[in-house]
């Protein structure tokens, strides 16, 4: 699902939101000294000629649940990113309550489908 979502992000974004990464990557952060974030999908790119990191996550089932623990784990990492931070998950079903949260919390979320 990460690979799939490696190449459909980056021309969903371009499309859909003038967003223009060349690459997306895993990406790991340490939050304190015994601790570290996985992101799945890591990029950085430019948005309106200003920089921005993209900050991604890749679920086969994406529910509620899953976006309220990736929000809370880019609240530890968003402190090291000194530019505009683009949240993104992907997956395959997206529930309506996933939908509802993400749309409140600036959360993009993308489904294999979409174009």
């Amino acid at each position: 699902l990460e690979d799939i979502g490696r190449v459909v992000l980056p021309g969903y974004l371009e499309r859909h939101y003038n967003i223009y990464v060349d690459e997306l990557t895993r990406k790991f952060f340490r939050v304190n000294k015994k601790t570290q974030i996985e992101i799945n999908l890591y990029g950085e790119g430019k948005k309106n000629g200003k920089e921005i990191v993209i900050l991604g996550e890749t679920k086969s089932r994406i529910y509620e649940g899953e976006v309220k623990k990736f929000l809370r784990q880019i609240s530890e990492i968003a402190p090291q990113i000194k530019c505009e931070v683009l949240k993104v998950m992907f997956g395959y079903l997206i529930h309506p309550t996933a939908m509802e949260l993400a749309k409140k919390e600036g959360v993009i979320l993308v489904a294999s489908y979409q174009r």
